[in-house]
């Protein structure tokens, strides 16, 4: 668990239990005989250690390409954090965890999942950056693509961008964007890694607006789930800006910048460009 959450206050998961908050989960169950990928909303009970139950407010069958059931699901929900005096931080709450079990209401919508969640995830400040909905003419170039490690060299960085199919590229939209990370529809293949593993992804991006000789924005990115937003190829995925390439460092070596709480700074300067912009809204 991060160590941004104070210790000194309850479990994330029994904060989260005590106050209401929603708890959104996405994963791939067996309904029907058939495999149905899903985003569940509800509320966390029965908390003990690692273990709890969700009671089901909300099922949205997700689009796309169903894979096989599994019993991982990805997981998200927000708490409060007090810091002095009259002082309050939302925090986010974001990991992988294990369904144990499932039930169903008599009409067979499901009714509770019993989970198990894992000893580490990530508990941290939720970052506070203007977003901006985007829209595809404001793109020059955007490339997103998932990756094992991060690339070491400028030259392991250019084979690796060569290496995406024009289908993808032309399947890659963004949606929104902020200095802090963005919504982005993404091919299947990339959109819906394993939930066993962590996906890390690249982020290759040059918005309308900047100058020819400006270098192009590339991050390191963490998946955070699947967006809401509707994609006409592909799938909407949130993703996290983790690191920032910097490319004042003059070698053949790369060198990634991990990002603060605010997102990266060049980013932001470059998006106040577009605050005239009637079509765009934050």
């Amino acid at each position: 668990m991060s160590s941004l959450w104070n210790a000194k206050k309850q479990d994330p998961l029994v904060e989260a239990q005590n106050s209401g908050s929603t708890i959104t989960l996405t994963c791939c169950l067996s309904r029907k005989g058939e495999a149905v990928e899903m985003r569940i909303e509800g509320l966390l009970r029965n908390v003990q250690g690692r273990e709890a139950q969700v009671f089901v407010q909300r099922v949205t069958t997700l689009s796309g390409k169903n894979k096989d059931p599994d019993d991982h699901f990805e997981f998200s929900f927000q708490i409060a954090a007090s810091h002095g005096e009259n002082q309050e931080t939302r925090m986010g709450a974001r990991g992988i965890g294990i369904i144990l079990k499932t039930e169903d209401n008599k009409d067979g919508t499901l009714r509770t999942l019993d989970l198990r969640f894992p000893h580490n995830y990530t508990v941290r400040p939720l970052r506070k950056n203007k977003r901006y909905l985007w829209n595809k003419e404001h793109t020059r170039i955007l490339s997103v693509l998932l990756i094992d490690k991060p690339p070491a060299t400028r030259e392991e960085l250019a084979t690796l961008l060569r290496t995406q199919k024009k289908e993808s590229l032309l399947a890659s939209q963004l949606i929104d964007i902020s200095a802090g990370g963005a919504c982005i529809c993404l091919p299947e293949e990339i959109a819906r890694p394993s939930f066993s593993t962590g996906a890390l992804y690249i982020v290759f991006f040059i918005p309308s607006l900047a100058a020819k000789t400006d270098f192009p924005f590339v991050f390191l990115a963490k998946r955070l789930g699947l967006g809401r937003e509707q994609c006409l190829h592909g799938t909407a995925v949130r993703l996290c800006f983790t690191d920032e390439l910097n490319w004042t460092y003059h070698q053949q070596l790369l060198k990634w910048l991990p990002l603060e709480l605010d997102g990266s700074t060049r980013l932001r300067d470059c998006l106040l460009l577009y605050n005239n912009d009637n079509s765009l809204t934050s």
